[in-house]
């Protein structure tokens, strides 16, 4: 299969998983980031707000502001991905397709040492290849950070053993998905 077709099926079994399952699963995942040398080392938590039938992320981020981290989420300029710090998920206004963002006037971070970034996919390989939406903001943005550290999370159900790749793809640090996690932490 190509990208494409990859995406496509990977989705279809992620949408396939019954909301109140998927809530549970997600816990299961954002258990085990919380438990990770990965988070615990991190003074900065970049992480998705969760869409459709994304990992629910909402239980780290509220566990990252008691943790005393900053949290930051991403938000798109052009082909760019910045990451604006927020303070609350309270703060969080409607953004471009309804989804949720931060409001005019956050911070942006330009410091990026001490970093963990929460990485969404559709899909994660045992060699730690992921397959994203195809938009490469994620693949740019980690490119031009090389300090930041990563874990993808993903439904285990979604798991393939091997992914289409190409050059521009960066692998991640480590996947966690709601039954073990996959890799080793690279560079620490």
């Amino acid at each position: 299969m190509d990208k494409k077709e990859t995406r496509k099926f990977y989705k279809s079994i992620r949408d396939s998983i019954p909301e109140n399952e998927r809530i549970e699963l997600s816990k299961n995942i954002t258990d085990s980031i919380g438990k990770t040398d990965l988070y615990s080392g991190a003074d900065k938590l970049l992480v998705f707000i969760p869409i459709g039938s994304e990992v629910n992320t909402l239980p780290l981020i509220s566990g990252a502001f008691n943790d005393g981290k900053t949290v930051a989420i991403p938000v798109i300029d052009g082909k760019e991905m910045h990451f604006a710090v927020i303070n609350s998920l309270e703060e969080l206004v409607p953004g471009e397709y309804n989804i949720p963002t931060a409001p005019k006037g956050a911070k942006f971070i330009e410091n990026f040492e001490n970093s963990l970034c929460i990485v969404p996919c559709l899909s994660c390989d045992k060699s730690l290849n992921r397959i994203g939406y195809g938009g490469g903001f994620y693949d740019r943005f980690l490119s031009s950070h090389k300090e930041v550290k990563t874990i993808c999370v993903c439904f285990d159900k979604c798991l393939s053993d091997m992914l289409p790749t190409e050059e521009t793809d960066i692998k991640m640090n480590l996947c966690i998905t709601d039954k073990k996690s996959l890799g080793g932490v690279l560079d620490v």
